[in-house]
C-alpha cells in the first residue's frame, strides 16, 4: 500500500483543534516544569557530590596561621578554635592564662586538644 493511500485511509483526528496545536503558554509552562524538576534533582544529588572538608587539616591550617601572632592573640585565637571545634573541657590553666599574663602557656597541649577535638567532629558536605 502506498503512503498516500494509507494517509487518506486514516480517520480524522477526534481532538479539538486547540489540543492539536502547541501555543507559547504551553511551551513556557513545560520549560518551567522542566526547570523545577532539574532544580529538585540538583538539590537532592548535591550533598552526595560535594567535597568533604577534612576537619583536622582545616584545624592544622588555622593553627599554623595563628603561629605568627603575638602570645596573647595566639592564645585567644587557639581558645576560640578549641571552642569552635567542639572540644571538651579546655585545659584548667587556659582560663587563667586568658586573663593573666604571668601564667605559663603550653601551646602544644592546647593545639593537641584542638586536633583531637577536630578528629572527632563530623563534617557535613559544604560546611
Amino acid at each position: 500500500m502506498e503512503t498516500e493511500r494509507l494517509v487518506e485511509a486514516l480517520e480524522p483526528i477526534r481532538l479539538p483543534v486547540e489540543y492539536t496545536q502547541v501555543n507559547i503558554l504551553e511551551l513556557v509552562g513545560a520549560f518551567a516544569l522542566g526547570s523545577l524538576a532539574a532544580l529538585a534533582a540538583v538539590l537532592v544529588v548535591r550533598p552526595f557530590l560535594a567535597r568533604r572538608k577534612d576537619p583536622v587539616a582545616e584545624a592544622r591550617k588555622k593553627i599554623a596561621k595563628f603561629a605568627d601572632q603575638p602570645k596573647a592573640d595566639r592564645l585567644l585565637s587557639l581558645a576560640r578554635l578549641h571552642a569552635a571545634t567542639g572540644g571538651s573541657e579546655p585545659p584548667v590553666w587556659l582560663h587563667e592564662a586568658l586573663y593573666r599574663r604571668d601564667v605559663p602557656v603550653d601551646f602544644s597541649a592546647l593545639e593537641a586538644a584542638i586536633l583531637r577535638a577536630a578528629a572527632t567532629t563530623k563534617t557535613r558536605p559544604g560546611s
